[in-house]
């Protein structure tokens, strides 16, 4: 049986970054959805919520330099 992998969270996102950043189909995408739980963070001036469809869910966040 094959070990598992043991990553910090900083390695795991490094690597997540990197394999997404590298995908060209992913450079330039957009997702149409329906917003939903949205959550404005009035101290940070973060924006928190869902993006949802029929099917799926994605949890999302914008930051304050985005918004």
């Amino acid at each position: 049986m094959k070990r598992p992998v043991v990553l910090t969270v900083s390695q795991l996102t490094t690597y997540l970054r990197a394999l997404l950043e590298g995908d060209e189909n992913l450079n330039d995408i957009y997702l149409n959805g329906e917003i939903s739980n949205f959550k404005a963070h009035l101290a940070s001036g973060h924006f928190y919520f869902d993006l949802k469809d029929d099917r799926s869910v994605i949890h999302a966040v914008m930051f304050r330099h985005q918004a």
